[in-house]
């Protein structure tokens, strides 16, 4: 039976996670559990393999691709699903490795995708060293900011500072107010989140200047990759979203080979900023009907 995503489903989840190699932010415990009410994600373990379902705006009732081994009888159990309740067959949040498999062995009637859902990547090296003249601005940032903020500190986020984290939260929210709708959830997804952090069992950094916070940042691990979930800084510090992403990723990313920055959501200045970071590639996410 399908079952609404809930935190305590993590330990349950989370096994099939690692089994990926798509590399997409979706099919992480931060990216799935965090959004899990704004997708109205569902899932259902059956067959030694984990089935999800979600709804994105007005398309209802897609499947992303199963995780699990028995491919041909996984897809039939969809296909009999869909039958059984008079929906199409359709898949969202595809790979492109994935949407060639569907392509190979089904009939597809059609594919799209959206850009300002497509996860961008990077080699983690790049981020750490900032190596060469495509890096310069970002170095420059970042020297500057020494130079100016010389008792600057990166430090782990834990039960100790966990309030603090909340509190710079509030302020971000209140000097830098957005009034997108996809502006208004992130905000009531963060603090949701914060307030539920330890259940996730995930990876934050702080950055502080004379024990203030002035930039926070969250992600996780799963195999080669690390994945940036948030990150938000105090832009009146000239440099300090520059200094989070370089010292989040020196922190947490020296020992994988990518970060995945995820989405600019339809943003222009947040996909600006991510394609300074010179991306080796941009993921896309392909929604796909088949008929069987």
């Amino acid at each position: 039976m399908w079952k609404k995503l809930e935190l305590e489903d993590i330990p349950k989840i989370s096994p099939f996670l690692n089994l990926l190699s798509s590399h997409l932010s979706d099919f992480t415990i931060g990216g799935m559990f965090m959004w899990k009410d704004y997708f109205n994600i569902e899932y259902l373990i059956k067959n030694n393999s984990l089935f999800l379902k979600l709804d994105i705006k007005d398309k209802k009732n897609m499947f992303t691709f199963p995780i699990g081994s028995d491919f041909q009888g996984n897809i039939a159990y969809l296909k009999e699903y869909s039958d059984l309740n008079k929906i199409p067959l359709i898949f969202s949040i595809v790979s492109d490795r994935e949407l060639k498999i569907l392509e190979e062995n089904y009939k597809v009637v059609s594919v799209s995708n959206s850009d300002e859902w497509s996860d961008y990547f990077y080699l983690s090296n790049d981020l750490i060293e900032l190596n060469g003249r495509k890096y310069s601005t970002q170095r420059n940032h970042i020297n500057k900011f020494i130079r100016t903020y010389r008792d600057y500190e990166f430090v782990p986020i834990t039960k100790s500072n966990i309030g603090l984290v909340i509190d710079f939260l509030k302020e971000f929210y209140e000097k830098y107010e957005k009034t997108s709708s996809i502006s208004i959830e992130d905000e009531n997804i963060t603090f949701e989140f914060f307030n539920n952090y330890f259940k996730y069992n995930l990876l934050g950094g702080i950055l502080k200047i004379q024990n203030k916070i002035i930039a926070i940042s969250v992600g996780e691990i799963i195999n080669d990759t690390l994945f940036v979930h948030i990150e938000k800084a105090d832009r009146e510090y000239l440099g300090a979203y520059q200094m989070i992403n370089n010292e989040f990723a020196k922190y947490y990313g020296k020992d994988v080979t990518y970060i995945n920055r995820e989405e600019d959501v339809g943003d222009e200045g947040l996909r600006k900023a991510k394609l300074m970071y010179n991306p080796i590639e941009i993921l896309k996410k392909y929604i796909v009907e088949v008929k069987i």
